[in-house]
């Protein structure tokens, strides 16, 4: 795997901020002073710290792999044995997803999608952002199906698909959007509203 660091710099021993990280194109990663890439194909920058030394940002970049080995192993990382969950704040993913996929954004872990590697070393994604070719607007000839504003989900994304190969993300996506998003949605487009 590749990676970029900032020489010369130095993160104090008692750092205790975390790390956001957002999802790149890889055309557009060399623009940042840190980011790595998987075996996976992802491009990951580190947003804030902006500048991390080699052994922090190699440090985050195996841990991210470990992660997403686990879920294009359908759940479970092959070197470890450890599931997906460990990694991951699990209730955070699936609120990420189920609005993400709802809103058929093609940027969907490609790119401006956030993370936050908190001090439990777990993935966070409670931010979502830029929906600016979502909704059926996209112009992207590559995802005929986000053009249209009828349907539900695209999945274009490689870790999208391993996601839903997992039973207990897909179980939980499912209970989250039937229980909780699907009403939302119905009371914002209820007159009540």
């Amino acid at each position: 795997n590749k990676f970029k660091f900032s020489s010369g710099v130095i993160l104090p021993e008692n750092y205790e901020n975390g790390f956001l990280l957002e999802y790149e194109d890889e055309d557009r990663v060399d623009e940042e002073s840190c980011w790595f890439s998987t075996s996976n194909g992802s491009y990951i920058v580190i947003k804030s710290p902006e500048k991390l030394p080699k052994e922090v940002v190699a440090k985050i970049s195996e841990h991210y792999q470990e992660y997403e080995d686990a879920i294009f192993n359908k759940g479970v990382n092959p070197e470890n044995g450890k599931s997906y969950k460990e990694y991951v704040n699990f209730e955070s993913l699936v609120k990420l997803f189920t609005i993400e996929q709802f809103s058929k954004d093609i940027d969907t872990f490609m790119a401006s999608t956030f993370m936050y590697l908190d001090n439990d070393n777990k993935f966070n994604f409670n931010t979502v952002w830029d929906f600016d070719i979502a909704y059926g607007i996209g112009s992207n000839d590559s995802f005929d199906d986000n053009q249209k504003t009828s349907g539900f989900a695209v999945f274009n994304t490689k870790i999208s698909e391993k996601l839903l190969e997992i039973d207990s993300f897909n179980d939980s996506f499912r209970e989250y959007y039937n229980n909780n998003f699907s009403k939302i949605i119905d009371n914002f487009l209820s007159e009540d509203f």
